[in-house]
This record gives structure tokens, C-alpha cells and sequence, in this order.
């Protein structure tokens, strides 16, 4: 994490040196320890061998019975103590001594250069070691307060005395000391001449480095006018080349950039508004079909309430014309009976009763024929209501027809021809409604006279023949009316034919009107998903302008003028 942190400067010197030191500090230590042993294995052996070698011709200078006898005899301790000061000045050793026992009491017998006459001394290590063998035993170099020192131990032969002989071993030390200086002293100088050549490198790599830096800072910042200079050919130089170059095409794309976003942004600012246009146009579009829509389904429901009352005043018609046709037949029949009876009355005044019950008979039949010309007046005026309902649809019908436009023209002409039949019923109706008020009349008018003949046949025969003229005169009354029941019953039928085309003429405008009706209603739902997706559109259009305007934010900060 630290490393992460440091400069390249520090990073450079840091790896430099790590490895200098690791390396100067191994190379010292194998140094150190290459003299270490060359003083272990060969000045030491040598030294140890020089001190044997003295200690030998120091051994022959001495024998068992002057040794002895210098415990207690003084001219055999001076002599003792001439040829040891003899031997210690011959050899500049640092001490001359023997160590002996004197009643089981370790004393020093003789010390060069010193009167130490049998001071009390306990033997070391190496003296009682000496003492138990007669090889000769030679200490490590020790040291004390007097220096280092190198010790031999030979014990004399026949005696409990130890030759010892000190010599100096400062040199060793010195030598040693010496030689960690020396490894000290490299391991700095490779350290600190390394350091100075790794600190003038980084400084050499880490100054561009920081140009560099700096450069790119200023780019960061958005000033992209700004120029890298750099005279040197290496790495460093050619990636101050490369970011020279990255920055004159960056300049290049970020104008480029400025100026499609500027086009983008009026582009979609137009694409805006259009869609704005188209959504609000298709919005208009969308409830003026819903109103077509609302009104195709008006009109198709009074289709169909037309197509209901037609079939109701086909199925009216198809009545009268069956009662037309009843009423044809019964008044053939009346016709009949009544030319019957003026031939019986004619011919005979003797079947006065047979009159008398034929006028009973034929006032009934009036009676009948006048209530079923009642029945046909109630008839006609429903033919007469009905007419004026078809009229009042066919006009609702032309009304909506053009409301509905092109979908409309079929169904206005439909409209007017059924206005035309209501308007040819109207007339028939009325018609019809003028014969049968007629007929009434007559009818009435034959009730009376029958009732009249009826209540005088018993007094006077002579009203016979005026029955016989007035039966007469009823049965060509009858006779007419007979042909003009045909008649209307004829024109009934061309009502109910024509009915019956204006029926299935409305079955099939319904028909369309329905499936106008449903194309109205899909292209609707068409148009409220067309105007949905351009209210998408919209919203896309908008994002996409807040996207450009958010772009032209984000590059208005490079200076590249």
C-alpha cells in the first residue's frame, strides 16, 4: 500500500538500492567470512605452531630436578627465573611462567619478569588439562583487561609443573576488526555510489516523467492547446510523441464530437416538435375516430332498431294482406249469397221467410264485415304509424348516413328508398283507410236497411222489392268492394314485398355497418398505439436530447481554441 503511494523517483531509488545493499551486504559478508577463515586456517594454525615450536625449546631449557628443587631451593628459582627472563626477552613473549603444586597447593613458581615466588594461583582449564597429559595444550585467544592473548600448557616430565608461555594475539584481533571495517567500508561506498547513480538516474527518468505528468494534468484539465516538448529519442521521448499525437487527435475528436453534438441537438430538437406535431395530430385523429367509432355504433344501433321495426311491420303487413285476402273472400262470398237472394226474391214472394232469414243472415254477415272493416282501419292506421316511424328512421338514418360520411352513402341510398316505400305505404294506408271508411258507410247503411226490412217484411210485401233493389243495390256494393279488397290486398302485397326487399336491404347494411363499426373500432385501438409509440418516441427523443445536452456538458470544459 506504501508503494502504491511513493514517487517514481522513490520507487527507482528504492529498487536500485535494495538490490545494491542486499548485494553489497552479501558480498561483504562473504568477504568477511572468506577472511575469517583464512585467518581461522592459516594465521592461526601458524601462529598456534610458532607458539608450539617455543614452547618446545622452552621445555628443553628446564628439567624435572631444577624444576623441583626451585620449590625450595632459591639458587635453583634464580636460575629458573634467568633462563625464563633469558627466554622471555629472546622472543618478546608477554609471558613466561610455570604453575606447580606445592604441598597439593597451586602456586606460581616462576613469572618472567615478575617476583611472584610461590603465589597462591589457581590452575584454568587448560593448565589442569596440561597437567593430566604430556601433550602439549594450547588455549583459544581470549581476551582480558590487558588485551587478547594465546596461551600453550606442556607439563615437565616427572614433576606436577605446568610450562606456560602467553603470547600477544592483539594482531588477530586487530586483524579482524580490520577486516569488518574494511567490509563495513565497501558495503557503504557500493551503498552511497549506487545511491548517487540511482538518484541521478530516477532523477533522469523521474523529471520527464513529471513533464509528462504535468502535460497530461493539463489535458485532464480540458486545455488541449497545450504542447509536450521533448528533444530526447528514448522510451520517455516517444511516449511524449505519442501523447503529442493522442492529444492532437483527441482535439480532433472532441471538435468533432462538438460539432455532431450541436447537429444532434438541433436535429433532435426538430425531431422533438415533429413528434409533438404528429403526436398531437395523432391524438386528433384518435378522437375523431372514437367519435366515428361512437357514431358508427349509433347509427348501427339504429340500424338495428330499423331492421326490428321493419321486420315487425313485414310480419303487420303480411297480416293485413291475409285479412285482405279473407276479406276478398268473404266479400265474393257475400257477393254470392246476396245475387242468391234477389233471385229468390225475384222469383218468389212466397219465400218471404227464407228472405226473412237470408236478410237475418246478411245482416250478420254485414255486422261481421263491418267489424272486420273496423279490424282493417286499426290496420291501416298501424300500417299509417308504422309508415311514420319508417319515415322518422329513414330520416334519422340520411341524418347519421351523412354524418357518417363515405361509410355512409350506401345507407342513405337504402334510407331514402325505405323513406320512399314508408311514404307508397302512407299512401296505400290511406287509401285502404278511404275504401274501408266507404265501406262502413255502405255497411252501416245495409244494417239499416236490412233492420228496416227485417221489422216491416210482416206488413208489407211490397217493401220486398225495394229490399230486392236495395239487396241489388248491395251486392254490386259489395262487388266493389270486393275489387277493391283485391285491389288493396294486391297493393298489400307489393307493401310486403317491398318490405321484404327493404328488410334484407337493412340485414345488409347492418351487416356493414357492424363491420364498420369494427374497422372503426380497430383502427382506433390502432391509432391509440400509434399515438402511444409516438408519446414513446417523444420520451426517446427527449432522452436523447438531455443525453447530447449532458454530452456537450461533459466536452465544453476541453479547450481545444
Amino acid at each position: 500500500m506504501l508503494l502504491k503511494r511513493m514517487t517514481i523517483r522513490k520507487k527507482i531509488l528504492l529498487n536500485v538500492l535494495m538490490p545494491i545493499v542486499v548485494i553489497s551486504t552479501i558480498f561483504s559478508f562473504v568477504i568477511f567470512f572468506v577472511a575469517d577463515h583464512l585467518i581461522d586456517g592459516y594465521i592461526i594454525p601458524q601462529f598456534e605452531k610458532s607458539l608450539t615450536m617455543k614452547m618446545e625449546e622452552f621445555d628443553e631449557l628446564f628439567d624435572k630436578e631444577l624444576i623441583n628443587s626451585a620449590k625450595t631451593n632459591k639458587s635453583a628459582y634464580e636460575e629458573l627465573v634467568s633462563k625464563g627472563n633469558a627466554f622471555q626477552e629472546k622472543y618478546d613473549l608477554e609471558n613466561v611462567y610455570i604453575m606447580s603444586k606445592v604441598d597439593n597447593k597451586e602456586v606460581i613458581l616462576f613469572l618472567g619478569n615478575d617476583d611472584k615466588y610461590l603465589s597462591p594461583l589457581a590452575f584454568t582449564d587448560e593448565q589442569n588439562a596440561a597437567l593430566g597429559t604430556t601433550k602439549m595444550v594450547t588455549s583459544d585467544i581470549y581476551i582480558d583487561d590487558y588485551g587478547a592473548h594465546k596461551s600453550t600448557f606442556l607439563q615437565v616430565q616427572g614433576t606436577d609443573s605446568v610450562l606456560g608461555l602467553d603470547e600477544d594475539a592483539d594482531f588477530i584481533v586487530d586483524l579482524e576488526n580490520v577486516l569488518i571495517i574494511i567490509c563495513i567500508v565497501l558495503a557503504l561506498v557500493f551503498i552511497v555510489g549506487s545511491g548517487v547513480l540511482a538518484y541521478f538516474t530516477a532523477k533522469r527518468i523521474s523529471e520527464p516523467l513529471n513533464n509528462l505528468v504535468d502535460y497530461t494534468k493539463v489535458i485532464a484539465a480540458g486545455d488541449l492547446t497545450q504542447e509536450l516538448k521533448s528533444t530526447s529519442n528514448d522510451e520517455i521521448g516517444q511516449l511524449a510523441s505519442s501523447f503529442n499525437s493522442m492529444q492532437i487527435q483527441l482535439k480532433e475528436v472532441i471538435g468533432h464530437v462538438s460539432s455532431t453534438a450541436d447537429y444532434v441537438v438541433n436535429g433532435s430538437k426538430e425531431l422533438t416538435n415533429s413528434i409533438e406535431q404528429v403526436t398531437e395530430m395523432a391524438n386528433q385523429v384518435s378522437a375523431a375516430i372514437q367519435e366515428v367509432s361512437v357514431s358508427s355504433e349509433m347509427i348501427t344501433t339504429g340500424a338495428i332498431q330499423n331492421q326490428i321495426a321493419i321486420r315487425e311491420i313485414s310480419e303487420g303487413i303480411t297480416e293485413i294482406t291475409e285479412s285482405t285476402t279473407n276479406v276478398s273472400n268473404e266479400s265474393i262470398k257475400t257477393s254470392e249469397e246476396s245475387n242468391e237472394g234477389n233471385n229468390v226474391i225475384q222469383k218468389s214472394v212466397q219465400g218471404i221467410d227464407a228472405i226473412n232469414e237470408l236478410s237475418k243472415a246478411s245482416m250478420q254477415m254485414t255486422e261481421q264485415m263491418h267489424q272486420r272493416s273496423k279490424e282493417v282501419g286499426q290496420i291501416t292506421n298501424v300500417i299509417t304509424s308504422i309508415s311514420d316511424q319508417i319515415n322518422l328512421l329513414a330520416l334519422n338514418a340520411a341524418i347519421e348516413a351523412a354524418r357518417a360520411g363515405e361509410y355512409g352513402k350506401g345507407f342513405a341510398v337504402v334510407a331514402d328508398e325505405i323513406r320512399h316505400l314508408a311514404e307508397q305505404s302512407a299512401q296505400s294506408a290511406n287509401d285502404i283507410t278511404k275504401l274501408i271508411s266507404e265501406m262502413q258507410n255502405n255497411s252501416n247503411e245495409s244494417v239499416e236497411a236490412i233492420t228496416r226490412v227485417v221489422n216491416e217484411i210482416d206488413h208489407e210485401t211490397v217493401a220486398i222489392r225495394v229490399a230486392g233493389d236495395t239487396f241489388q243495390n248491395i251486392s254490386s256494393l259489395i262487388s266493389n268492394i270486393s275489387m277493391r279488397t283485391q285491389s288493396i290486398a294486391s297493393t298489400v302485397e307489393q307493401i310486403s314485398a317491398s318490405s321484404e326487399q327493404v328488410l334484407g336491404t337493412t340485414e345488409t347494411t347492418v351487416q356493414s355497418l357492424e363491420q364498420t363499426s369494427a374497422g372503426t373500432q380497430h383502427i382506433a385501438s390502432t391509432m391509440q398505439e400509434q399515438s402511444a409509440f409516438m408519446e414513446e418516441m417523444l420520451g426517446t427523443a427527449n432522452q436523447v436530447n438531455e443525453m447530447v445536452e449532458n454530452l456537450k456538458g461533459q466536452i465544453a470544459h476541453f479547450k481545444i481554441k
